[in-house]
């Protein structure tokens, strides 16, 4: 992870410690502070995205997360211009 870290120096970096053991996700999150980046978690309990910091801050997934972006979290990408039987 440091090798990691190293490597991008200077890029705008988010790091997901949802995943792994506690162990895993605090040492995680210490490198992730260490060079800067902004750490969150994700509790699937609340449904929410918890930015960790000084001041942890949390945000509804519901209300930010869309299809869109679920999708492309896998490689797939909406076509422009298709609407929804509706109409809509």
């Amino acid at each position: 992870m440091l090798e990691l870290a190293a490597s991008r120096e200077g890029e705008d970096i988010a790091l997901n410690v949802t995943g792994g053991t506690k162990l895993m996700a605090l040492a995680a999150q210490s490198v992730a502070l260490e060079a800067g980046w902004r750490v969150f978690y994700v509790d699937v309990d609340t449904d929410e995205v918890i930015w960790l910091g000084k001041e942890p801050q949390r945000k509804k997934l519901a209300d930010s997360l869309r299809l869109r972006h679920y999708l492309k979290g896998y490689g797939f990408q909406l076509q422009e211009g298709i609407r929804s039987p509706t109409g809509g």
